[in-house]
């Protein structure tokens, strides 16, 4: 028995089709507001480490070409930096360079990179005094991932 469909049908079928693949694209998209939460977690679990001085746990934050970079100077930092104070200034969303618009706390549309403004109260050694540094930290999402560009030229004496 040989089963066939005439081309009437199978146009009908592959119209009805399109509309369920075009839904199921669209809900397979993350929003801005779960991606929002997923980077402030990632922020969050960062900073945590890099305060605390646990490289092995803020390395894999940071972006994979630049992690040896980000070892060998942060070998310096553990060394000389006393971290006080970490306070997250603003958060600025950007889609492949340009900013999307932002209300309240998040960003209203899709964003594949943030830069945090972040004030750090330090000391770093030989002195004793306490420094504030503003820091500016690049995040970028790369394979469905978020990661930073740390700036850790301000932690240099």
């Amino acid at each position: 028995m040989k089963c066939s469909l005439s081309p009437a049908v199978f146009a009908r079928g592959f119209l009805l089709l399109i509309p369920l693949l075009m839904f199921l694209a669209c809900a397979s998209q993350k929003s801005p507001a779960a991606s929002h939460a997923t980077l402030q977690k990632t922020i969050r679990a960062y900073n945590d480490a890099f305060e605390a001085k646990q490289p092995a746990i803020a390395e894999p934050f940071v972006r994979r070409d630049i992690r040896d970079l980000f070892k060998e100077k942060y070998r310096e930092i553990r060394k000389q930096v006393t971290f006080d104070e970490m306070e997250p200034m603003k958060i600025e969303y950007f889609k492949d360079g340009v900013r999307v618009k932002q209300s309240g706390p998040g960003p209203e549309e899709d964003f594949n990179e943030a830069v945090l403004t972040v004030r750090y109260n330090v000391v770093i050694s030989p002195s004793n005094r306490v420094k504030t540094i503003t820091v500016r930290q690049k995040w970028i999402r790369e394979d469905g991932q978020w990661v930073v560009v740390p700036n850790l030229t301000p932690f240099s004496r």
